[in-house]
């Protein structure tokens, strides 16, 4: 009976970008992005920009902008931001790792 209504949430995702350099190796750079989401968890849009950045009108808005990103980023698996496609899904991070231990693991990678 007309358009179907369809619910879609949003939240911050750790996204990174590759770039291979002159001598063979490869350079991370991580960043956030806002996900749209549809009713079954599944992506449907996502900001053009790979690179968000907090905002609020007070200080108050700004620390909480701050705050919901990095909860967000230590909640979800970062991901290829060329990667990103309508209809995927993303993974929760499995470990409570310390973030050096994080930084650690994504330097022994690119080995």
């Amino acid at each position: 009976m007309g358009i179907e209504s369809r619910q879609t949430t949003w939240r911050y995702q750790a996204v990174y970008n590759v770039k291979e350099m002159e001598n063979g190796k490869k350079h991370y750079t991580f960043s956030v992005c806002e996900v749209y989401l549809d009713e079954k968890g599944k992506l449907c849009m996502w900001t053009e920009d790979a690179s968000m950045k907090p905002t609020g009108e007070i200080h108050a808005e700004l620390i909480q902008d701050l705050e919901h990103m990095l909860r967000d980023v230590k909640e979800w698996e970062p991901v290829q931001f060329d990667s990103l496609e309508v209809g995927m899904t993303f993974e929760k991070r499995k470990s409570t790792k310390s973030e050096d231990e994080f930084i650690l693991h994504i330097h022994t990678c690119e080995l």
